[in-house]
């Protein structure tokens, strides 16, 4: 078994094969209500319940390779009021972002893609990923701008908010695509080479799921792909889904929000735990998929794993027993 932190080193030669291949870095609260002399506790905003709870604010990165899913080493996220009480150096979101990116270290002859949400659409995270030889893509919030034509302005261009630039757009603009993870769902995609204010150059894609939805609805992102058709910036984009999926996974089969620990150090010592504990299942779940020719999930690993370990235990006891093994002392053996 391997585990993958700063440094990815698979086993096998992944030379000339770079689709796909992404650093995904997120965040995700874990609601702690109830703690009080736990290091590292904050107020951070969780989605699910929309409002601010009392928790642990995990940064992380995921690393996915052909399919394969290699978590980072996980960082615990402090509020400077926290640091202060803590006596602990403060380090953003952002911060942590940069820092996860510059450390990072992918296996030779790959291209490495960050995705990002739109709290990570800052130019210093875009000037790290660049300054390694990386591509991005983020989301964007409405209130960006992007530089347009404009025949009335000095210099030719002029900046406008995305807000206002999706609702100039006529249908006809938008183009009928597929989405990458469901072809059967099809969304409506506009594309636009420029600069986003506060970035590079990019491309801008918006995407609407209806075009009879209310122009508010749109989802904005940039990509430093300037070579992507508008199906790889797809499939760009629909792969930050993945961390997602990942946080789910973990919490549900691995507990990582299942803990009273009360240092910061020994917190992140558990996460590690739980990432190679993923890791494995990680690896048998790619077996799995070999063996039976289909998509397996996390959670079908490890029912798979604990019916082969149960399997093997009654087997145990059963070759005890005909050897003659008393039932007290198999209970003394499986005890001891």
């Amino acid at each position: 078994m391997r585990t993958f932190y700063h440094t990815v080193q698979p086993v096998c030669d992944y030379s000339n094969q770079l689709d796909n291949t992404y650093l995904i870095g997120d965040d995700s609260t874990i609601g702690k209500p109830k703690g009080v002399k736990m290091q590292g506790l904050g107020r951070h905003h969780d989605s699910k319940q929309n409002q601010r709870v009392k928790g642990h604010s995990l940064v992380q990165g995921l690393y996915v390779l052909l399919g394969q899913h290699f978590p980072l080493e996980p960082r615990l996220y402090r509020q400077q009021a926290t640091c202060m009480q803590e006596g602990v150096p403060f380090q953003s979101k952002i911060a942590l972002m940069i820092e996860i990116i510059r450390q990072f270290e992918p296996p030779q002859d790959t291209l490495t893609h960050v995705l990002l949400d739109s709290w990570y659409s800052a130019k210093a995270i875009w000037k790290a990923a660049r300054d390694r030889g990386f591509l991005i893509t983020t989301a964007l919030r409405s209130n960006r701008s992007v530089r347009i034509p404009d025949a009335a302005s000095p210099q030719g261009w002029s900046w406008q908010r995305l807000s206002v630039y999706v609702e100039s757009l006529p249908d006809a603009a938008f183009v009928p695509c597929a989405w990458p993870r469901n072809p059967e769902h099809q969304v409506w995609v506009h594309v636009l080479s420029s600069s986003v204010k506060s970035l590079y150059r990019c491309q801008l894609i918006i995407i609407r799921q209806h075009l009879d939805d209310p122009v508010s609805r749109a989802r904005f992102w940039a990509s430093s792909d300037l070579q992507a058709d508008v199906e790889q910036l797809l499939t760009h984009i629909s792969g930050r889904w993945d961390i997602e999926v990942f946080f789910e996974d973990v919490k549900e089969l691995l507990g990582i929000d299942h803990y009273q620990l009360m240092s910061a150090q020994g917190l992140q010592r558990y996460w590690s735990l739980c990432w190679i504990a993923f890791s494995f299942l990680e690896e048998h779940r790619g077996w799995l998929q070999t063996q039976w020719q289909r998509h397996v999930t996390l959670g079908e690993a490890k029912r798979n794993l604990q019916h082969i370990h149960h399997r093997l235990l009654v087997a145990w006891i059963t070759d005890h027993a005909l050897q003659g093994t008393t039932s007290e002392q198999i209970a003394d053996l499986l005890t001891a």
